[in-house]
């Protein structure tokens, strides 16, 4: 529907007893919230990626991604680039993952995925051991692939420490979270998925972690013209936080580094 503005808007039935969480402290809770994300997708498992539009062109795509870090890297400012050559070392190191997507892309399924899993992003149950009742915000449900679901959901439950941490000793592997989650996603995922896409799992988080560290360093040297901030660096603060939490997935999953 349309206001009487023209602005659009969406009414949804209230659901008596469901909540959203901001972070995730169970083991329950991430088992529960990743088998709600992993339903959805199985739900859509048998739907034509054709009938969706993306809301957001190659919004996860790590290639187009890295090209617009490069291009900001080039048109930064001195004081920025110098503010973040230590941020723009560490992504460099972790380049090879650019050709590690392009790769394992290419033997993935396209399939109709929701493409921001973050904890707030489905209701929960408290009085049924946060069980999954329904996914939310769904502007962003298009064409994509497994691992950005699973790889976000990683990325943003393993570790206590939001995005905008600045103590980077707080950044950790909670590893019954991830056990939990993983348990959770594959409970209604695993039959649907590839060999090819069950291989790929340690990779998604990999990915999806840097993916959303080299967005936060290029806004930084563009000037912060994407990311709401409301401090100065502040989306440096944040690439350098998920650089760190890369490099603590580096060493908790099997996933080889070169």
């Amino acid at each position: 529907n349309h206001s009487g503005g023209g602005s659009p808007w969406r009414l949804f039935p209230y659901i008596q007893g469901a909540i959203t969480l901001e972070e995730v402290e169970t083991p329950e809770q991430a088992y529960h919230a990743a088998k709600g994300f992993a339903s959805l997708t199985r739900r859509l498992d048998t739907v034509d990626p054709n009938f969706f539009r993306p809301t957001i062109d190659k919004f996860h795509d790590l290639v187009h991604r890295w090209e617009q870090f490069e291009e900001a890297l080039v048109h930064a400012t001195a004081d920025r680039k110098q503010n973040a050559k230590l941020a723009t070392q560490q992504a460099q190191s972790y380049n090879f993952l650019v050709q590690d997507y392009v790769r394992i892309v290419g033997q993935l399924k396209e399939r109709i995925v929701h493409n921001d899993t973050k904890i707030n992003n489905i209701l929960l149950n408290p009085n049924k051991n946060y069980e999954a009742v329904c996914v939310i915000d769904l502007d962003t449900l298009m064409p994509g692939y497994f691992i950005y679901d699973l790889g976000d959901m990683v990325r943003t439950f393993v570790s206590p420490a939001s995005e905008d941490e600045e103590d980077l000793k707080l950044i950790q592997f909670r590893k019954p979270i991830y056990n939990a989650l993983l348990d959770g996603y594959l409970s209604e995922m695993k039959d649907c998925l590839t060999s090819a896409e069950l291989e790929a799992i340690p990779f998604a988080p990999m990915m999806m972690t840097f993916i959303v560290a080299i967005r936060f360093l290029a806004d930084y040297l563009n000037g912060d013209l994407y990311f709401k901030t409301l401090y100065p660096d502040q989306n440096l603060i944040r690439a350098t936080n998920q650089l760190q939490l890369l490099s603590v997935l580096s060493v908790s999953l099997p996933y080889p580094s070169p």
